[in-house]
């Protein structure tokens, strides 16, 4: 009888742990190509991420209705994106050359990109994504990031160096420029390339700019001397109309030089507004 008991409290116990077991194995859970992130009310997100093959188990998934595991897709997302636009007063300067020249850029990249496990238990903890769909939308989000990094990268260097032919853009190490901020965000960059580009004439560009620097300068020296005529000539229409509130102010003083005025000539009564302080 005590045998029985003590293999029965054996089985029960077996029977228990196998349960713990099992419930807080959370690793069986995730498919190939896939990555989970648990997300529990007594622990919130879980900072490592649940991945096939890496065994996992935690003591939240014990308590019923406590933890949860979303499941994310590790396969790569492909994006094609346009950086475009004009240089800086593209437009103005322009139209210093006779030849109106076009400052615009344009380029068109192909880029693959995936969130590492570990960014996508980051991406959790800070949007609270739930599915793939919300997922690619932010990976979508860094992909015309960096395509505008890469954009200003080239465009700088351009000015910098001389323009860039389209085969040594294409031949650029972009990994180096989207390294850092690929990590900080925990993504993968699988593939990135150059389909199309179209890269300014920063030398013209340059000319054009000078001249029109000129041109403003030459401009507002122009104006300066007009504004300097227009005070002066504020300057003696003030001084006149001081001149003849103090005549007025004479005249009513004295009464008798009305007269007197009246007698002379107008060129003698300028002299007296133009002697009068």
């Amino acid at each position: 009888m005590k045998t029985f008991r003590r293999i029965l409290t054996f089985l029960i116990f077996l029977a228990a742990a196998g349960a713990i077991f099992y419930f807080g194995w959370i690793q069986y859970r995730i498919d190939m190509d896939t990555c989970g992130v648990m997300i529990s009310k007594t622990s919130g997100v879980y900072k490592k991420p649940i991945e096939p093959g890496v065994f996992a188990w935690r003591w939240e998934p014990l308590i019923p209705g406590n933890a949860k595991i979303r499941v994310f897709s590790l396969s790569p997302k492909s994006f094609t994106k346009v950086s475009e636009g004009f240089l800086p007063s593209a437009n103005i300067y322009s139209l210093q050359i006779k030849s109106a020249p076009d400052f615009s850029y344009k380029f068109e990249y192909e880029m693959s990109l995936r969130f590492k496990p570990t960014g996508i238990v980051q991406a959790v903890k800070k949007t609270n994504v739930s599915t793939d769909e919300e997922l690619n939308l932010q990976l979508d989000s860094y992909a015309e990031l960096m395509a505008t990094m890469v954009t200003e990268y080239i465009l700088d260097k351009s000015e910098k160096e001389g323009k860039l032919t389209a085969l040594e853009a294409w031949n650029f190490d972009y990994e180096s420029v989207l390294k850092e901020p690929a990590e900080q965000a925990g993504i993968e960059i699988v593939n990135f390339k150059i389909l199309s580009s179209k890269i300014p004439d920063f030398e013209l560009y340059g000319i054009a700019r000078q001249s029109f620097m000129k041109y403003r300068e030459a401009v507002e020296k122009a104006l300066a001397g007009e504004a300097a005529k227009e005070a002066r000539a504020v300057s003696e229409d003030s001084r006149n109309i001081q001149k003849l509130e103090k005549m007025g102010e004479l005249l009513r003083r004295y009464p008798e030089l009305v007269d007197v005025i009246k007698s002379g000539t107008s060129i003698e009564t300028l002299q007296s507004l133009q002697t009068l302080q």
